[in-house]
């Protein structure tokens, strides 16, 4: 065991597969965290996207009209109704919610069919107040916002994107928030790290069964060339050295083969070196 473990080729072999966990280990950490960047622009994007678009459905004017108890009246139904439609036909997204400004701390709710300001399942009353207002919401009554980080609350994390409602004149009435549960996002983190993993652990064992392999030949023909420089010690000269390579090795077979050759002929003719002196 001993033997095995301070041999050349353990030693190749365990120093190849160390640095291929060094650069896989520095290549995920890069990957990754980019990896994770681009998933969250890419669900701004599509928050963005979502919020402009339901923004763009919403009738500004009919949001106006809108007072404290008036959720039996059908403008307040035909919002709530546009407003379901959008959840349920996204999977991605969790609420959808219409609100407008109070001061620069707080904001009301007007619709909002899944929210009711603190638990999930009921539609909030129209004037609910929120006060868990962040910079992004109010920007959302100028332009298109999305959270730059992941938002908790009561129901869960979030993230989540708003646009300007406009009335028919053009001028901003209200803002539509679209949340998009964080899990989905670490969700898909999850698959891609995943997915490098079982392909870098791949790659790893190929690697070391590359590497072994490789370390197998060069300690073969090292261990025939020990032998070989054990039998000229003990003044057997008659094998001849089968070392084929090309490399470094190779050029030490040749030596050892020159250095035979020489001894052979030291042994045949020993006198002529007598005769010199």
């Amino acid at each position: 065991m001993r033997k095995l473990i301070n041999s050349l080729q353990t030693k190749l072999t365990f120093s190849f597969i160390v640095l291929i966990m060094v650069i896989y280990g520095l290549s995920s950490y890069y990957t990754i965290n980019e990896t994770k960047n681009t998933l969250k622009e890419s669900a701004k994007e599509e928050l963005a996207a979502v919020a402009s678009s339901v923004a763009a459905l919403i009738d500004g004017d009919a949001v106006v009209k809108l007072k404290p108890g008036d959720e039996k009246t059908t403008g307040y139904a035909g919002l709530l109704s546009r407003l379901n439609t959008v959840e349920r036909s996204n999977s991605e997204i969790k609420f959808v919610y219409i609100y407008s400004p109070v001061d620069s701390k707080t904001v009301k709710f007007i619709v909002s069919p899944s929210f009711d300001g603190t638990t999930a399942g009921s539609p909030a009353k129209i004037g609910f107040i929120y006060r868990y207002v962040t910079p992004e919401m109010l920007v959302g009554f100028k332009q298109s916002a999305v959270e730059d980080d992941i938002t908790a609350g009561k129901n869960g994390e979030f993230i989540s994107g708003y646009a300007p409602i406009r009335n028919s004149k053009g001028a901003v009435v209200a803002a539509v928030g679209v949340d998009m549960p964080a899990s989905i996002m670490i969700k898909k983190e999850k698959f891609i790290s995943s997915i490098m993993f079982f392909v870098m652990s791949i790659a790893v064992i190929f690697a070391g069964i590359i590497v072994l392999l490789f370390s197998e030949t060069i300690i073969r023909d090292i261990n025939k060339l020990n032998r070989i420089a054990e039998d000229v010690s003990l003044g057997k000269i008659d094998n001849d050295v089968d070392v084929k390579r090309s490399d470094e090795i190779g050029d030490l077979a040749q030596s050892f083969q020159r250095m035979i050759t020489s001894l052979r002929i030291m042994r045949m003719y020993p006198d002529d070196k007598k005769e010199d002196k």
